[in-house]
């Protein structure tokens, strides 16, 4: 009975190990991400290509999700197509900023699968968005030729930019 159960245990981590999914979270800037059926190396904040350690965004600044190693896609045609929906809503839960599409417009060919293994997607703060105020924003990437998605969600606070 003991090697059933450890049969059945070492099976079953088989399993986890082999299915592309996870879940994690960036202890300093509070950004989440999970995936399913995509797999990504890291995920994170920049302002000005350098990396954010807070959720403090300045108000006129131009704030990007990062992603890297994105592996998994399934190709049509050799190309990857990526579609991400992008939501920001205020602490009442309703969307002040919101795209269905992002990358319709820019990736509509599609990608060599090389230059799909790193994604962003920014957000510049600005109006409806204001000062001393936190909103949640969160964006879905998923692959157009296939099932598999990552989502990003992040608490952002605006503070005053700089005079």
């Amino acid at each position: 009975m003991k090697h059933l159960k450890f049969l059945f245990a070492l099976s079953f981590i088989y399993m986890l190990s082999t299915c592309n999914v996870g879940v994690n979270k960036d202890l300093l800037t509070g950004l989440t991400y999970s995936y399913k059926g995509l797999s990504l190396e890291d995920a994170y904040l920049t302002i000005d290509n350098d990396e954010l350690k807070t959720n403090e965004v300045q108000y006129g600044k131009r704030v990007n999700i990062v992603l890297t190693g994105i592996k998994g896609y399934e190709l049509d045609n050799g190309k990857v197509k990526i579609g991400c929906k992008i939501v920001v809503n205020n602490n009442e839960g309703e969307a002040v900023l919101s795209e269905d599409d992002a990358f319709s417009a820019s990736y509509a060919g599609g990608l060599a699968p090389e230059d799909a293994e790193v994604l962003s997607t920014a957000l510049t703060v600005g109006k409806p968005l204001e000062i001393g105020n936190e909103y949640t924003w969160k964006s879905l990437f998923w692959d157009k030729n296939g099932k598999g998605t990552i989502n990003t969600e992040i608490k952002i606070k605006i503070i005053p930019g700089a005079e």
